[in-house]
């Protein structure tokens, strides 16, 4: 073999290499992203279970929460923890949504957000707290909110809020 011979063979050999190399990385990062979006969709999840479970280990909060969002007449104290608990789930609303958008949630896992949403925000009393809360958010996420139709009723548009049944009595 002379020198032009095994040029093109290392040339060959060099090339091949690089095609490997390519489909490496490229398996990789979708590997990485499959990883990031379950990351991101654990992290979400960790985050509502925590809050969950502190509101659920409060009856004094629970309580709160649940009068607040039936529109009940709250006092001073108490309804500034009903704003600071709003602003808690609607942050990971928030959270929830620019993931969406950034494609680390996919549409079957939106879907749960949107609807809870939805029928949080179908509450007149909700809406109130709303009106005073929304200039902190996202132009985007204040869009979306206001989107969803409000029940004049009173009644969870979807049959549910956070609590998972309508609060109705």
């Amino acid at each position: 073999m002379d020198l032009d011979q095994l040029a093109n063979l290392g040339e060959f050999i060099g090339g091949g290499a690089v095609v490997v190399t390519l489909l490496y990385l490229a398996l990789q990062v979708s590997q990485n992203t499959k990883a990031l979006r379950a990351t991101s969709v654990q992290a979400l999840h960790d985050s509502v279970a925590a809050g969950l479970t502190a509101i659920a280990t409060s009856e004094d909060t629970t309580e709160i929460l649940r009068l607040g969002q039936a529109g009940a007449e709250l006092s001073p104290n108490q309804a500034a923890r009903f704003s600071l608990l709003m602003h808690a789930v609607c942050r990971r609303w928030e959270n929830a949504f620019v993931q969406r958008r950034l494609g680390a949630l996919d549409e079957a896992a939106w879907e749960p957000w949107e609807l809870i949403m939805r029928s949080n925000f179908s509450s007149p009393a909700m809406r109130v707290w709303w009106e005073q809360a929304r200039s902190i958010y996202s132009e985007d996420f204040v869009r979306l909110v206001e989107s969803f139709p409000i029940d004049e009723d009173g009644a969870a548009a979807h049959g549910s809020t956070i609590f998972g049944a309508s609060d109705r009595r």
